[in-house]
């Protein structure tokens, strides 16, 4: 019973604005152009959505099954020593001309 719960859990398509959530990722916007530049690997999965109240024939939405995210959330996570993010805000060498102003500033204060 519950290989079939996990079977049918991986087949089930997932719309972008939770899959973004899910993976995580900024905005699905951002989640859109992951998407776009990796079209061999995510081949585009649409449905038509809508009903009565929306637009006639409704309107096409994308999905992604449970692997997907998965494999996103894979090609997307970086542990903290490989992130880009580590020394945000603290410049890495000092270099150039804000690095000799900030040098000269603390010989001058020292």
């Amino acid at each position: 019973m519950n290989n079939a719960i996990e079977e049918l859990a991986g087949s089930v398509p997932i719309p972008l604005e939770t899959a973004a959530q899910l993976i995580p990722m900024p905005s699905v916007r951002a989640l859109y152009a992951f998407l776009n530049r990796h079209k061999d690997i995510f081949p585009g999965v649409y449905r038509t959505s809508g009903g009565r109240g929306c637009v006639i024939g409704g309107f096409e939405q994308r999905f992604l099954t449970k692997d997907e995210i998965l494999k996103i959330r894979e090609m997307t996570f970086h542990p903290k020593s490989e992130s880009r993010f580590v020394r945000a805000g603290r410049p890495s060498k000092r270099n150039g001309i804000i690095g000799s102003i900030i040098r000269r500033c603390e010989e001058a204060r020292g």
